[in-house]
């Protein structure tokens, strides 16, 4: 891992069959992750394991763009569920916090403290009580 990169953190290695694989949760890997599942990443699920199977293979991708969703099942198969349940999410708790304070950084330098959004209207206060 290189320790100039913006988000190290988002970077976990996986050792199987031999082979040292590499996860990167950027930005990227959840464009692929939701374009594959049809469905945003916040509604990943644990229980499906076609959702799981699409987040590894989203996550392998940079580093590993020849690998295929039947490469990562019998990944899967070889590392075990449970582990590999423990690693993607691992990663995942390292990559979305980081991926937060990017985007509220990001608000803060267009001029709007996160929090905070822009509001309609003319400023003046109106109350429910007429004279």
């Amino acid at each position: 891992m290189d320790p100039g990169m913006d988000d190290p953190g988002s970077e976990f290695a996986l050792e199987a069959n031999g082979r040292i694989y590499t996860l990167r949760y950027g930005n990227r890997a959840f464009r692929l992750f939701e374009r594959e599942a049809g469905k945003p990443l916040g509604a990943l699920t644990a229980e499906s394991i076609q959702e799981m199977t699409l987040v590894v293979w989203a996550g392998l991708q940079t580093h590993h763009p020849d690998i295929s969703v039947e490469d990562v099942d019998e990944l899967i198969d070889t590392v075990g569920y449970t582990e590999m349940t423990r690693v993607v999410t691992a990663a995942l708790k390292a990559a979305l916090p980081a991926a937060a304070l990017k985007a509220a950084r990001a608000q803060a330098v267009e001029g709007e403290a996160p929090g905070n959004a822009a509001r309609a209207g003319t400023g003046k206060h109106t109350s429910s009580r007429r004279s």
